[in-house]
């Protein structure tokens, strides 16, 4: 049976991928993701500055949806680096608790 230490080391495992490349993303040295992340900000700008008070609401409903689009993806490598942090420090704590040693991650 599998402990859930087990299994919290292999979800690590998996997400290590998925993690370096959001840490690089926070650290600033993927050059994918400067262009992309400054062509969302472009786009977000432009929609929202092309909203004028005379558009129907199902124009500014789109914008909104546009724009948490575009954050929710501009967010997201903090929250995988958070996410994989917290699940770093959990499985370690884990593995104290039940007497073997942590890989490391």
């Amino acid at each position: 049976m599998d402990t859930y230490s087990t299994k919290l080391q292999s979800e690590l495992e998996t997400m290590r991928g998925v993690y370096e490349k959001a840490k690089a993303r926070i650290d600033g040295t993927d050059t994918e993701w400067k262009v992309r992340k400054e062509r969302l900000l472009l786009e977000t700008f432009r929609a929202v500055r092309t909203f004028t008070a005379d558009d129907p609401a199902s124009k500014a409903v789109f914008i909104i949806g546009s724009v948490q689009a575009a954050v929710k993806e501009l967010d997201a490598p903090r929250l995988i680096v958070a996410d994989y942090e917290t699940k770093r420090k959990r499985y370690a704590d884990l593995c104290a608790s039940e007497g073997k040693s942590a890989a490391q991650f």
